[in-house]
């Protein structure tokens, strides 16, 4: 079976022919996109230094990648789904980015994180939340919870991107979520997802 990469012409010369780097987990990630259709995934740190090769599509400003083999897809390294945010950077879907310079991947390394330790904090505070603590720790108390709010990727629905987090019990001995919460940049809005139904509760806007 032939595949052939097919490509968005008003998106594709942002990052055709470059090298995107960037930084977490202890290892350096590299995506290098070429003008044939191929691109090349590199590591080197922690993850091991490693090297896989695939194919990749430009539909709109995302980029669907189709690796030769899957073992670094089943290690969650390699994401087959990125968007590409500007002509210096494109994004995973748990908010890394890779960039064109060390500068770029510092700042917005800095704006994830920033974002997200003040949505913690927000998240925190709230009423609904501070309740949800109580009943875990008395209904659960000897199990020992240890609770923390945590950032879990991004998530698209209808075409919105959403910030996921949610409440997780950290306890070597009984890890569990308890509830996840879709977070909304622009305007800032936390709403709690309800499993049933997949429909969202608004918790929290900003003024």
């Amino acid at each position: 079976m032939l595949l052939v990469s097919c490509k968005s012409e008003n998106t594709n010369n942002k990052i055709v022919g470059k090298e995107f780097f960037g930084y977490w987990a202890d290892t350096l990630w590299t995506y290098h996109f070429k003008k044939d259709g191929t691109f090349v995934f590199s590591s080197k740190g922690h993850y091991t230094n490693a090297v896989e090769y695939g194919i990749y599509t430009i539909v709109d400003d995302f980029i669907l990648l189709v690796p030769n083999t899957d073992w670094k897809v089943l290690d969650g390294v390699l994401k087959t789904k990125l968007t590409i945010t500007s002509d210096e950077c494109i994004r995973d879907f748990e908010d890394h980015y890779y960039c064109l310079t060390q500068d770029s991947v510092n700042y917005h390394t800095d704006l994830v994180e920033n974002f997200q330790e003040k949505t913690i904090s927000i998240l925190d505070s709230l009423p609904s939340m501070r309740a949800l603590k109580r009943e875990i720790a008395i209904n659960e108390a000897d199990e020992n919870p240890v609770l923390m709010i945590a950032y879990t990727g991004i998530l698209v629905i209808e075409n919105i991107e959403f910030q996921s987090f949610a409440l997780k019990n950290t306890h070597h001995s009984n890890h569990r979520s308890y509830s996840t919460y879709l977070v909304k940049k622009h305007p800032f809005e936390i709403y709690q997802q309800n499993l049933k139904g997949n429909s969202l509760s608004l918790l929290y806007k900003a003024t």
